[in-house]
């Protein structure tokens, strides 16, 4: 029998998670009530209350899961239920206000090496084929499967979604050697690691003028897609721009660019 998706995981159990709420609602006894209902796959009974203060055990659990999961190691739905209550039972914890550092020092860190790790040696060719093969698995199995857990922590600036796809960028797609790659233009560049490199150079995580990686993932957006306009210019598949953003612009002032292309 295959495996259920990602995307139907999830969608279970934030069924699953809406119809604990409506149980909470109605103060109905939860220890003796089923966890879920047959059309949700008769799970077993509900974790404890959120009441219960936080053990070691919790952070150790959720620990254990993520890890697991950069590892490809699926998640049942019933895994993906308990990880989600502990999560929850934490953020309305004394500890709430430690999460986020811990999400983004902690689990974030080590699974990205994880990640990295599964392609650090490649170069060439290989690497551009297998660098957009692990963005798919993370950008469709690990990333919404983050978002639906860890969506009651509280966040500082950032979203949980845009801290996540910058410890992506920074802990992997600048650690590994991509620019070499694209530079040297080894292979097809798969529509997946266009998208990823999208996706990445769409978070400004800057106030005022962009930091060094944000201007180094722009290099590799200019040399994997052409035309591109970025911060320092307009790119014609190469890593600094064919027209420098202040060339640009002047050019654009005149009249002698349409504006759908600039």
């Amino acid at each position: 029998m295959s495996r259920p998706s990602s995307d139907h995981q999830v969608y279970t159990v934030q069924r699953r998670l809406k119809y604990e709420q409506v149980l909470g609602e109605k103060n109905i006894d939860r220890h003796s009530s089923p966890i879920c209902d047959s059309s949700l796959g008769g799970f077993a009974r509900h974790p404890p209350s959120p009441k219960v203060p936080v053990r070691n055990d919790d952070w150790n659990s959720v620990q254990h899961a993520v890890v697991g999961l950069f590892q490809e190691k699926r998640l049942s739905c019933e895994e993906m239920i308990i990880l989600c209550t502990s999560v929850r039972n934490m953020a309305k914890s004394p500890v709430r206000t430690l999460l986020f550092d811990y999400y983004q020092n902690q689990l974030l860190m080590k699974g990205m090496v994880i990640l990295r790790e599964k392609i650090r040696k490649d170069e060439g060719a290989k690497l551009v084929y297998s660098i957009g093969m692990l963005w798919d698995y993370f950008y469709t199995v690990i990333l919404p499967v983050l978002e639906l857990v860890f969506q009651p922590i509280p966040v500082q600036k950032l979203s949980l979604r845009q801290t996540t796809l910058i410890a992506f960028r920074d802990i992997v797609v600048l650690k590994v050697k991509l620019y070499d790659s694209l530079k040297q233009k080894s292979g097809e560049i798969l529509p997946s690691l266009r998208q990823m490199l999208l996706v990445l150079q769409n978070i400004h995580d800057f106030v005022n003028h962009p930091h060094s990686n944000y201007l180094k993932l722009e290099a590799l957006v200019g040399m994997a897609i052409s035309p591109y306009l970025g911060y320092k210019g307009l790119y014609m598949g190469d890593s600094e721009p064919y027209r420098p953003a202040t060339v640009v612009l002047r050019q654009k002032y005149h009249g002698r660019y349409n504006a759908s292309i600039v």
